[in-house]
């Protein structure tokens, strides 16, 4: 998935990560890290609904995220539940 600042996403099932699968999020960029000794780290930061504070990820994440289906979305369950 080639995702743009400001999509929605899910986290497939094998992130690696218990605290990350199957949840969804918003992409909200790259989020690069200049070190001292000239190397630059590429990370990516991330809302995911639910939390207060942006999480940021690995560039190795992005190839876990997938478009957020309609019967999965949390979103589409919320509305589902306050209309």
């Amino acid at each position: 998935m080639t995702i743009k600042v400001g999509e929605l996403f899910r986290f497939s099932w094998f992130t690696g990560s218990r605290t990350l699968q199957g949840r969804e999020g918003l992409y909200m960029g790259e989020a690069f890290i200049h070190r001292d000794d000239g190397v630059v780290v590429e990370n990516h930061r991330v809302l995911m609904i639910g939390d207060e504070k942006e999480t940021i990820i690995d560039r190795g994440l992005l190839k876990y995220m997938e478009p957020p289906t309609e019967n999965t979305s949390v979103i589409e369950q919320r509305m589902k539940l306050f209309s």
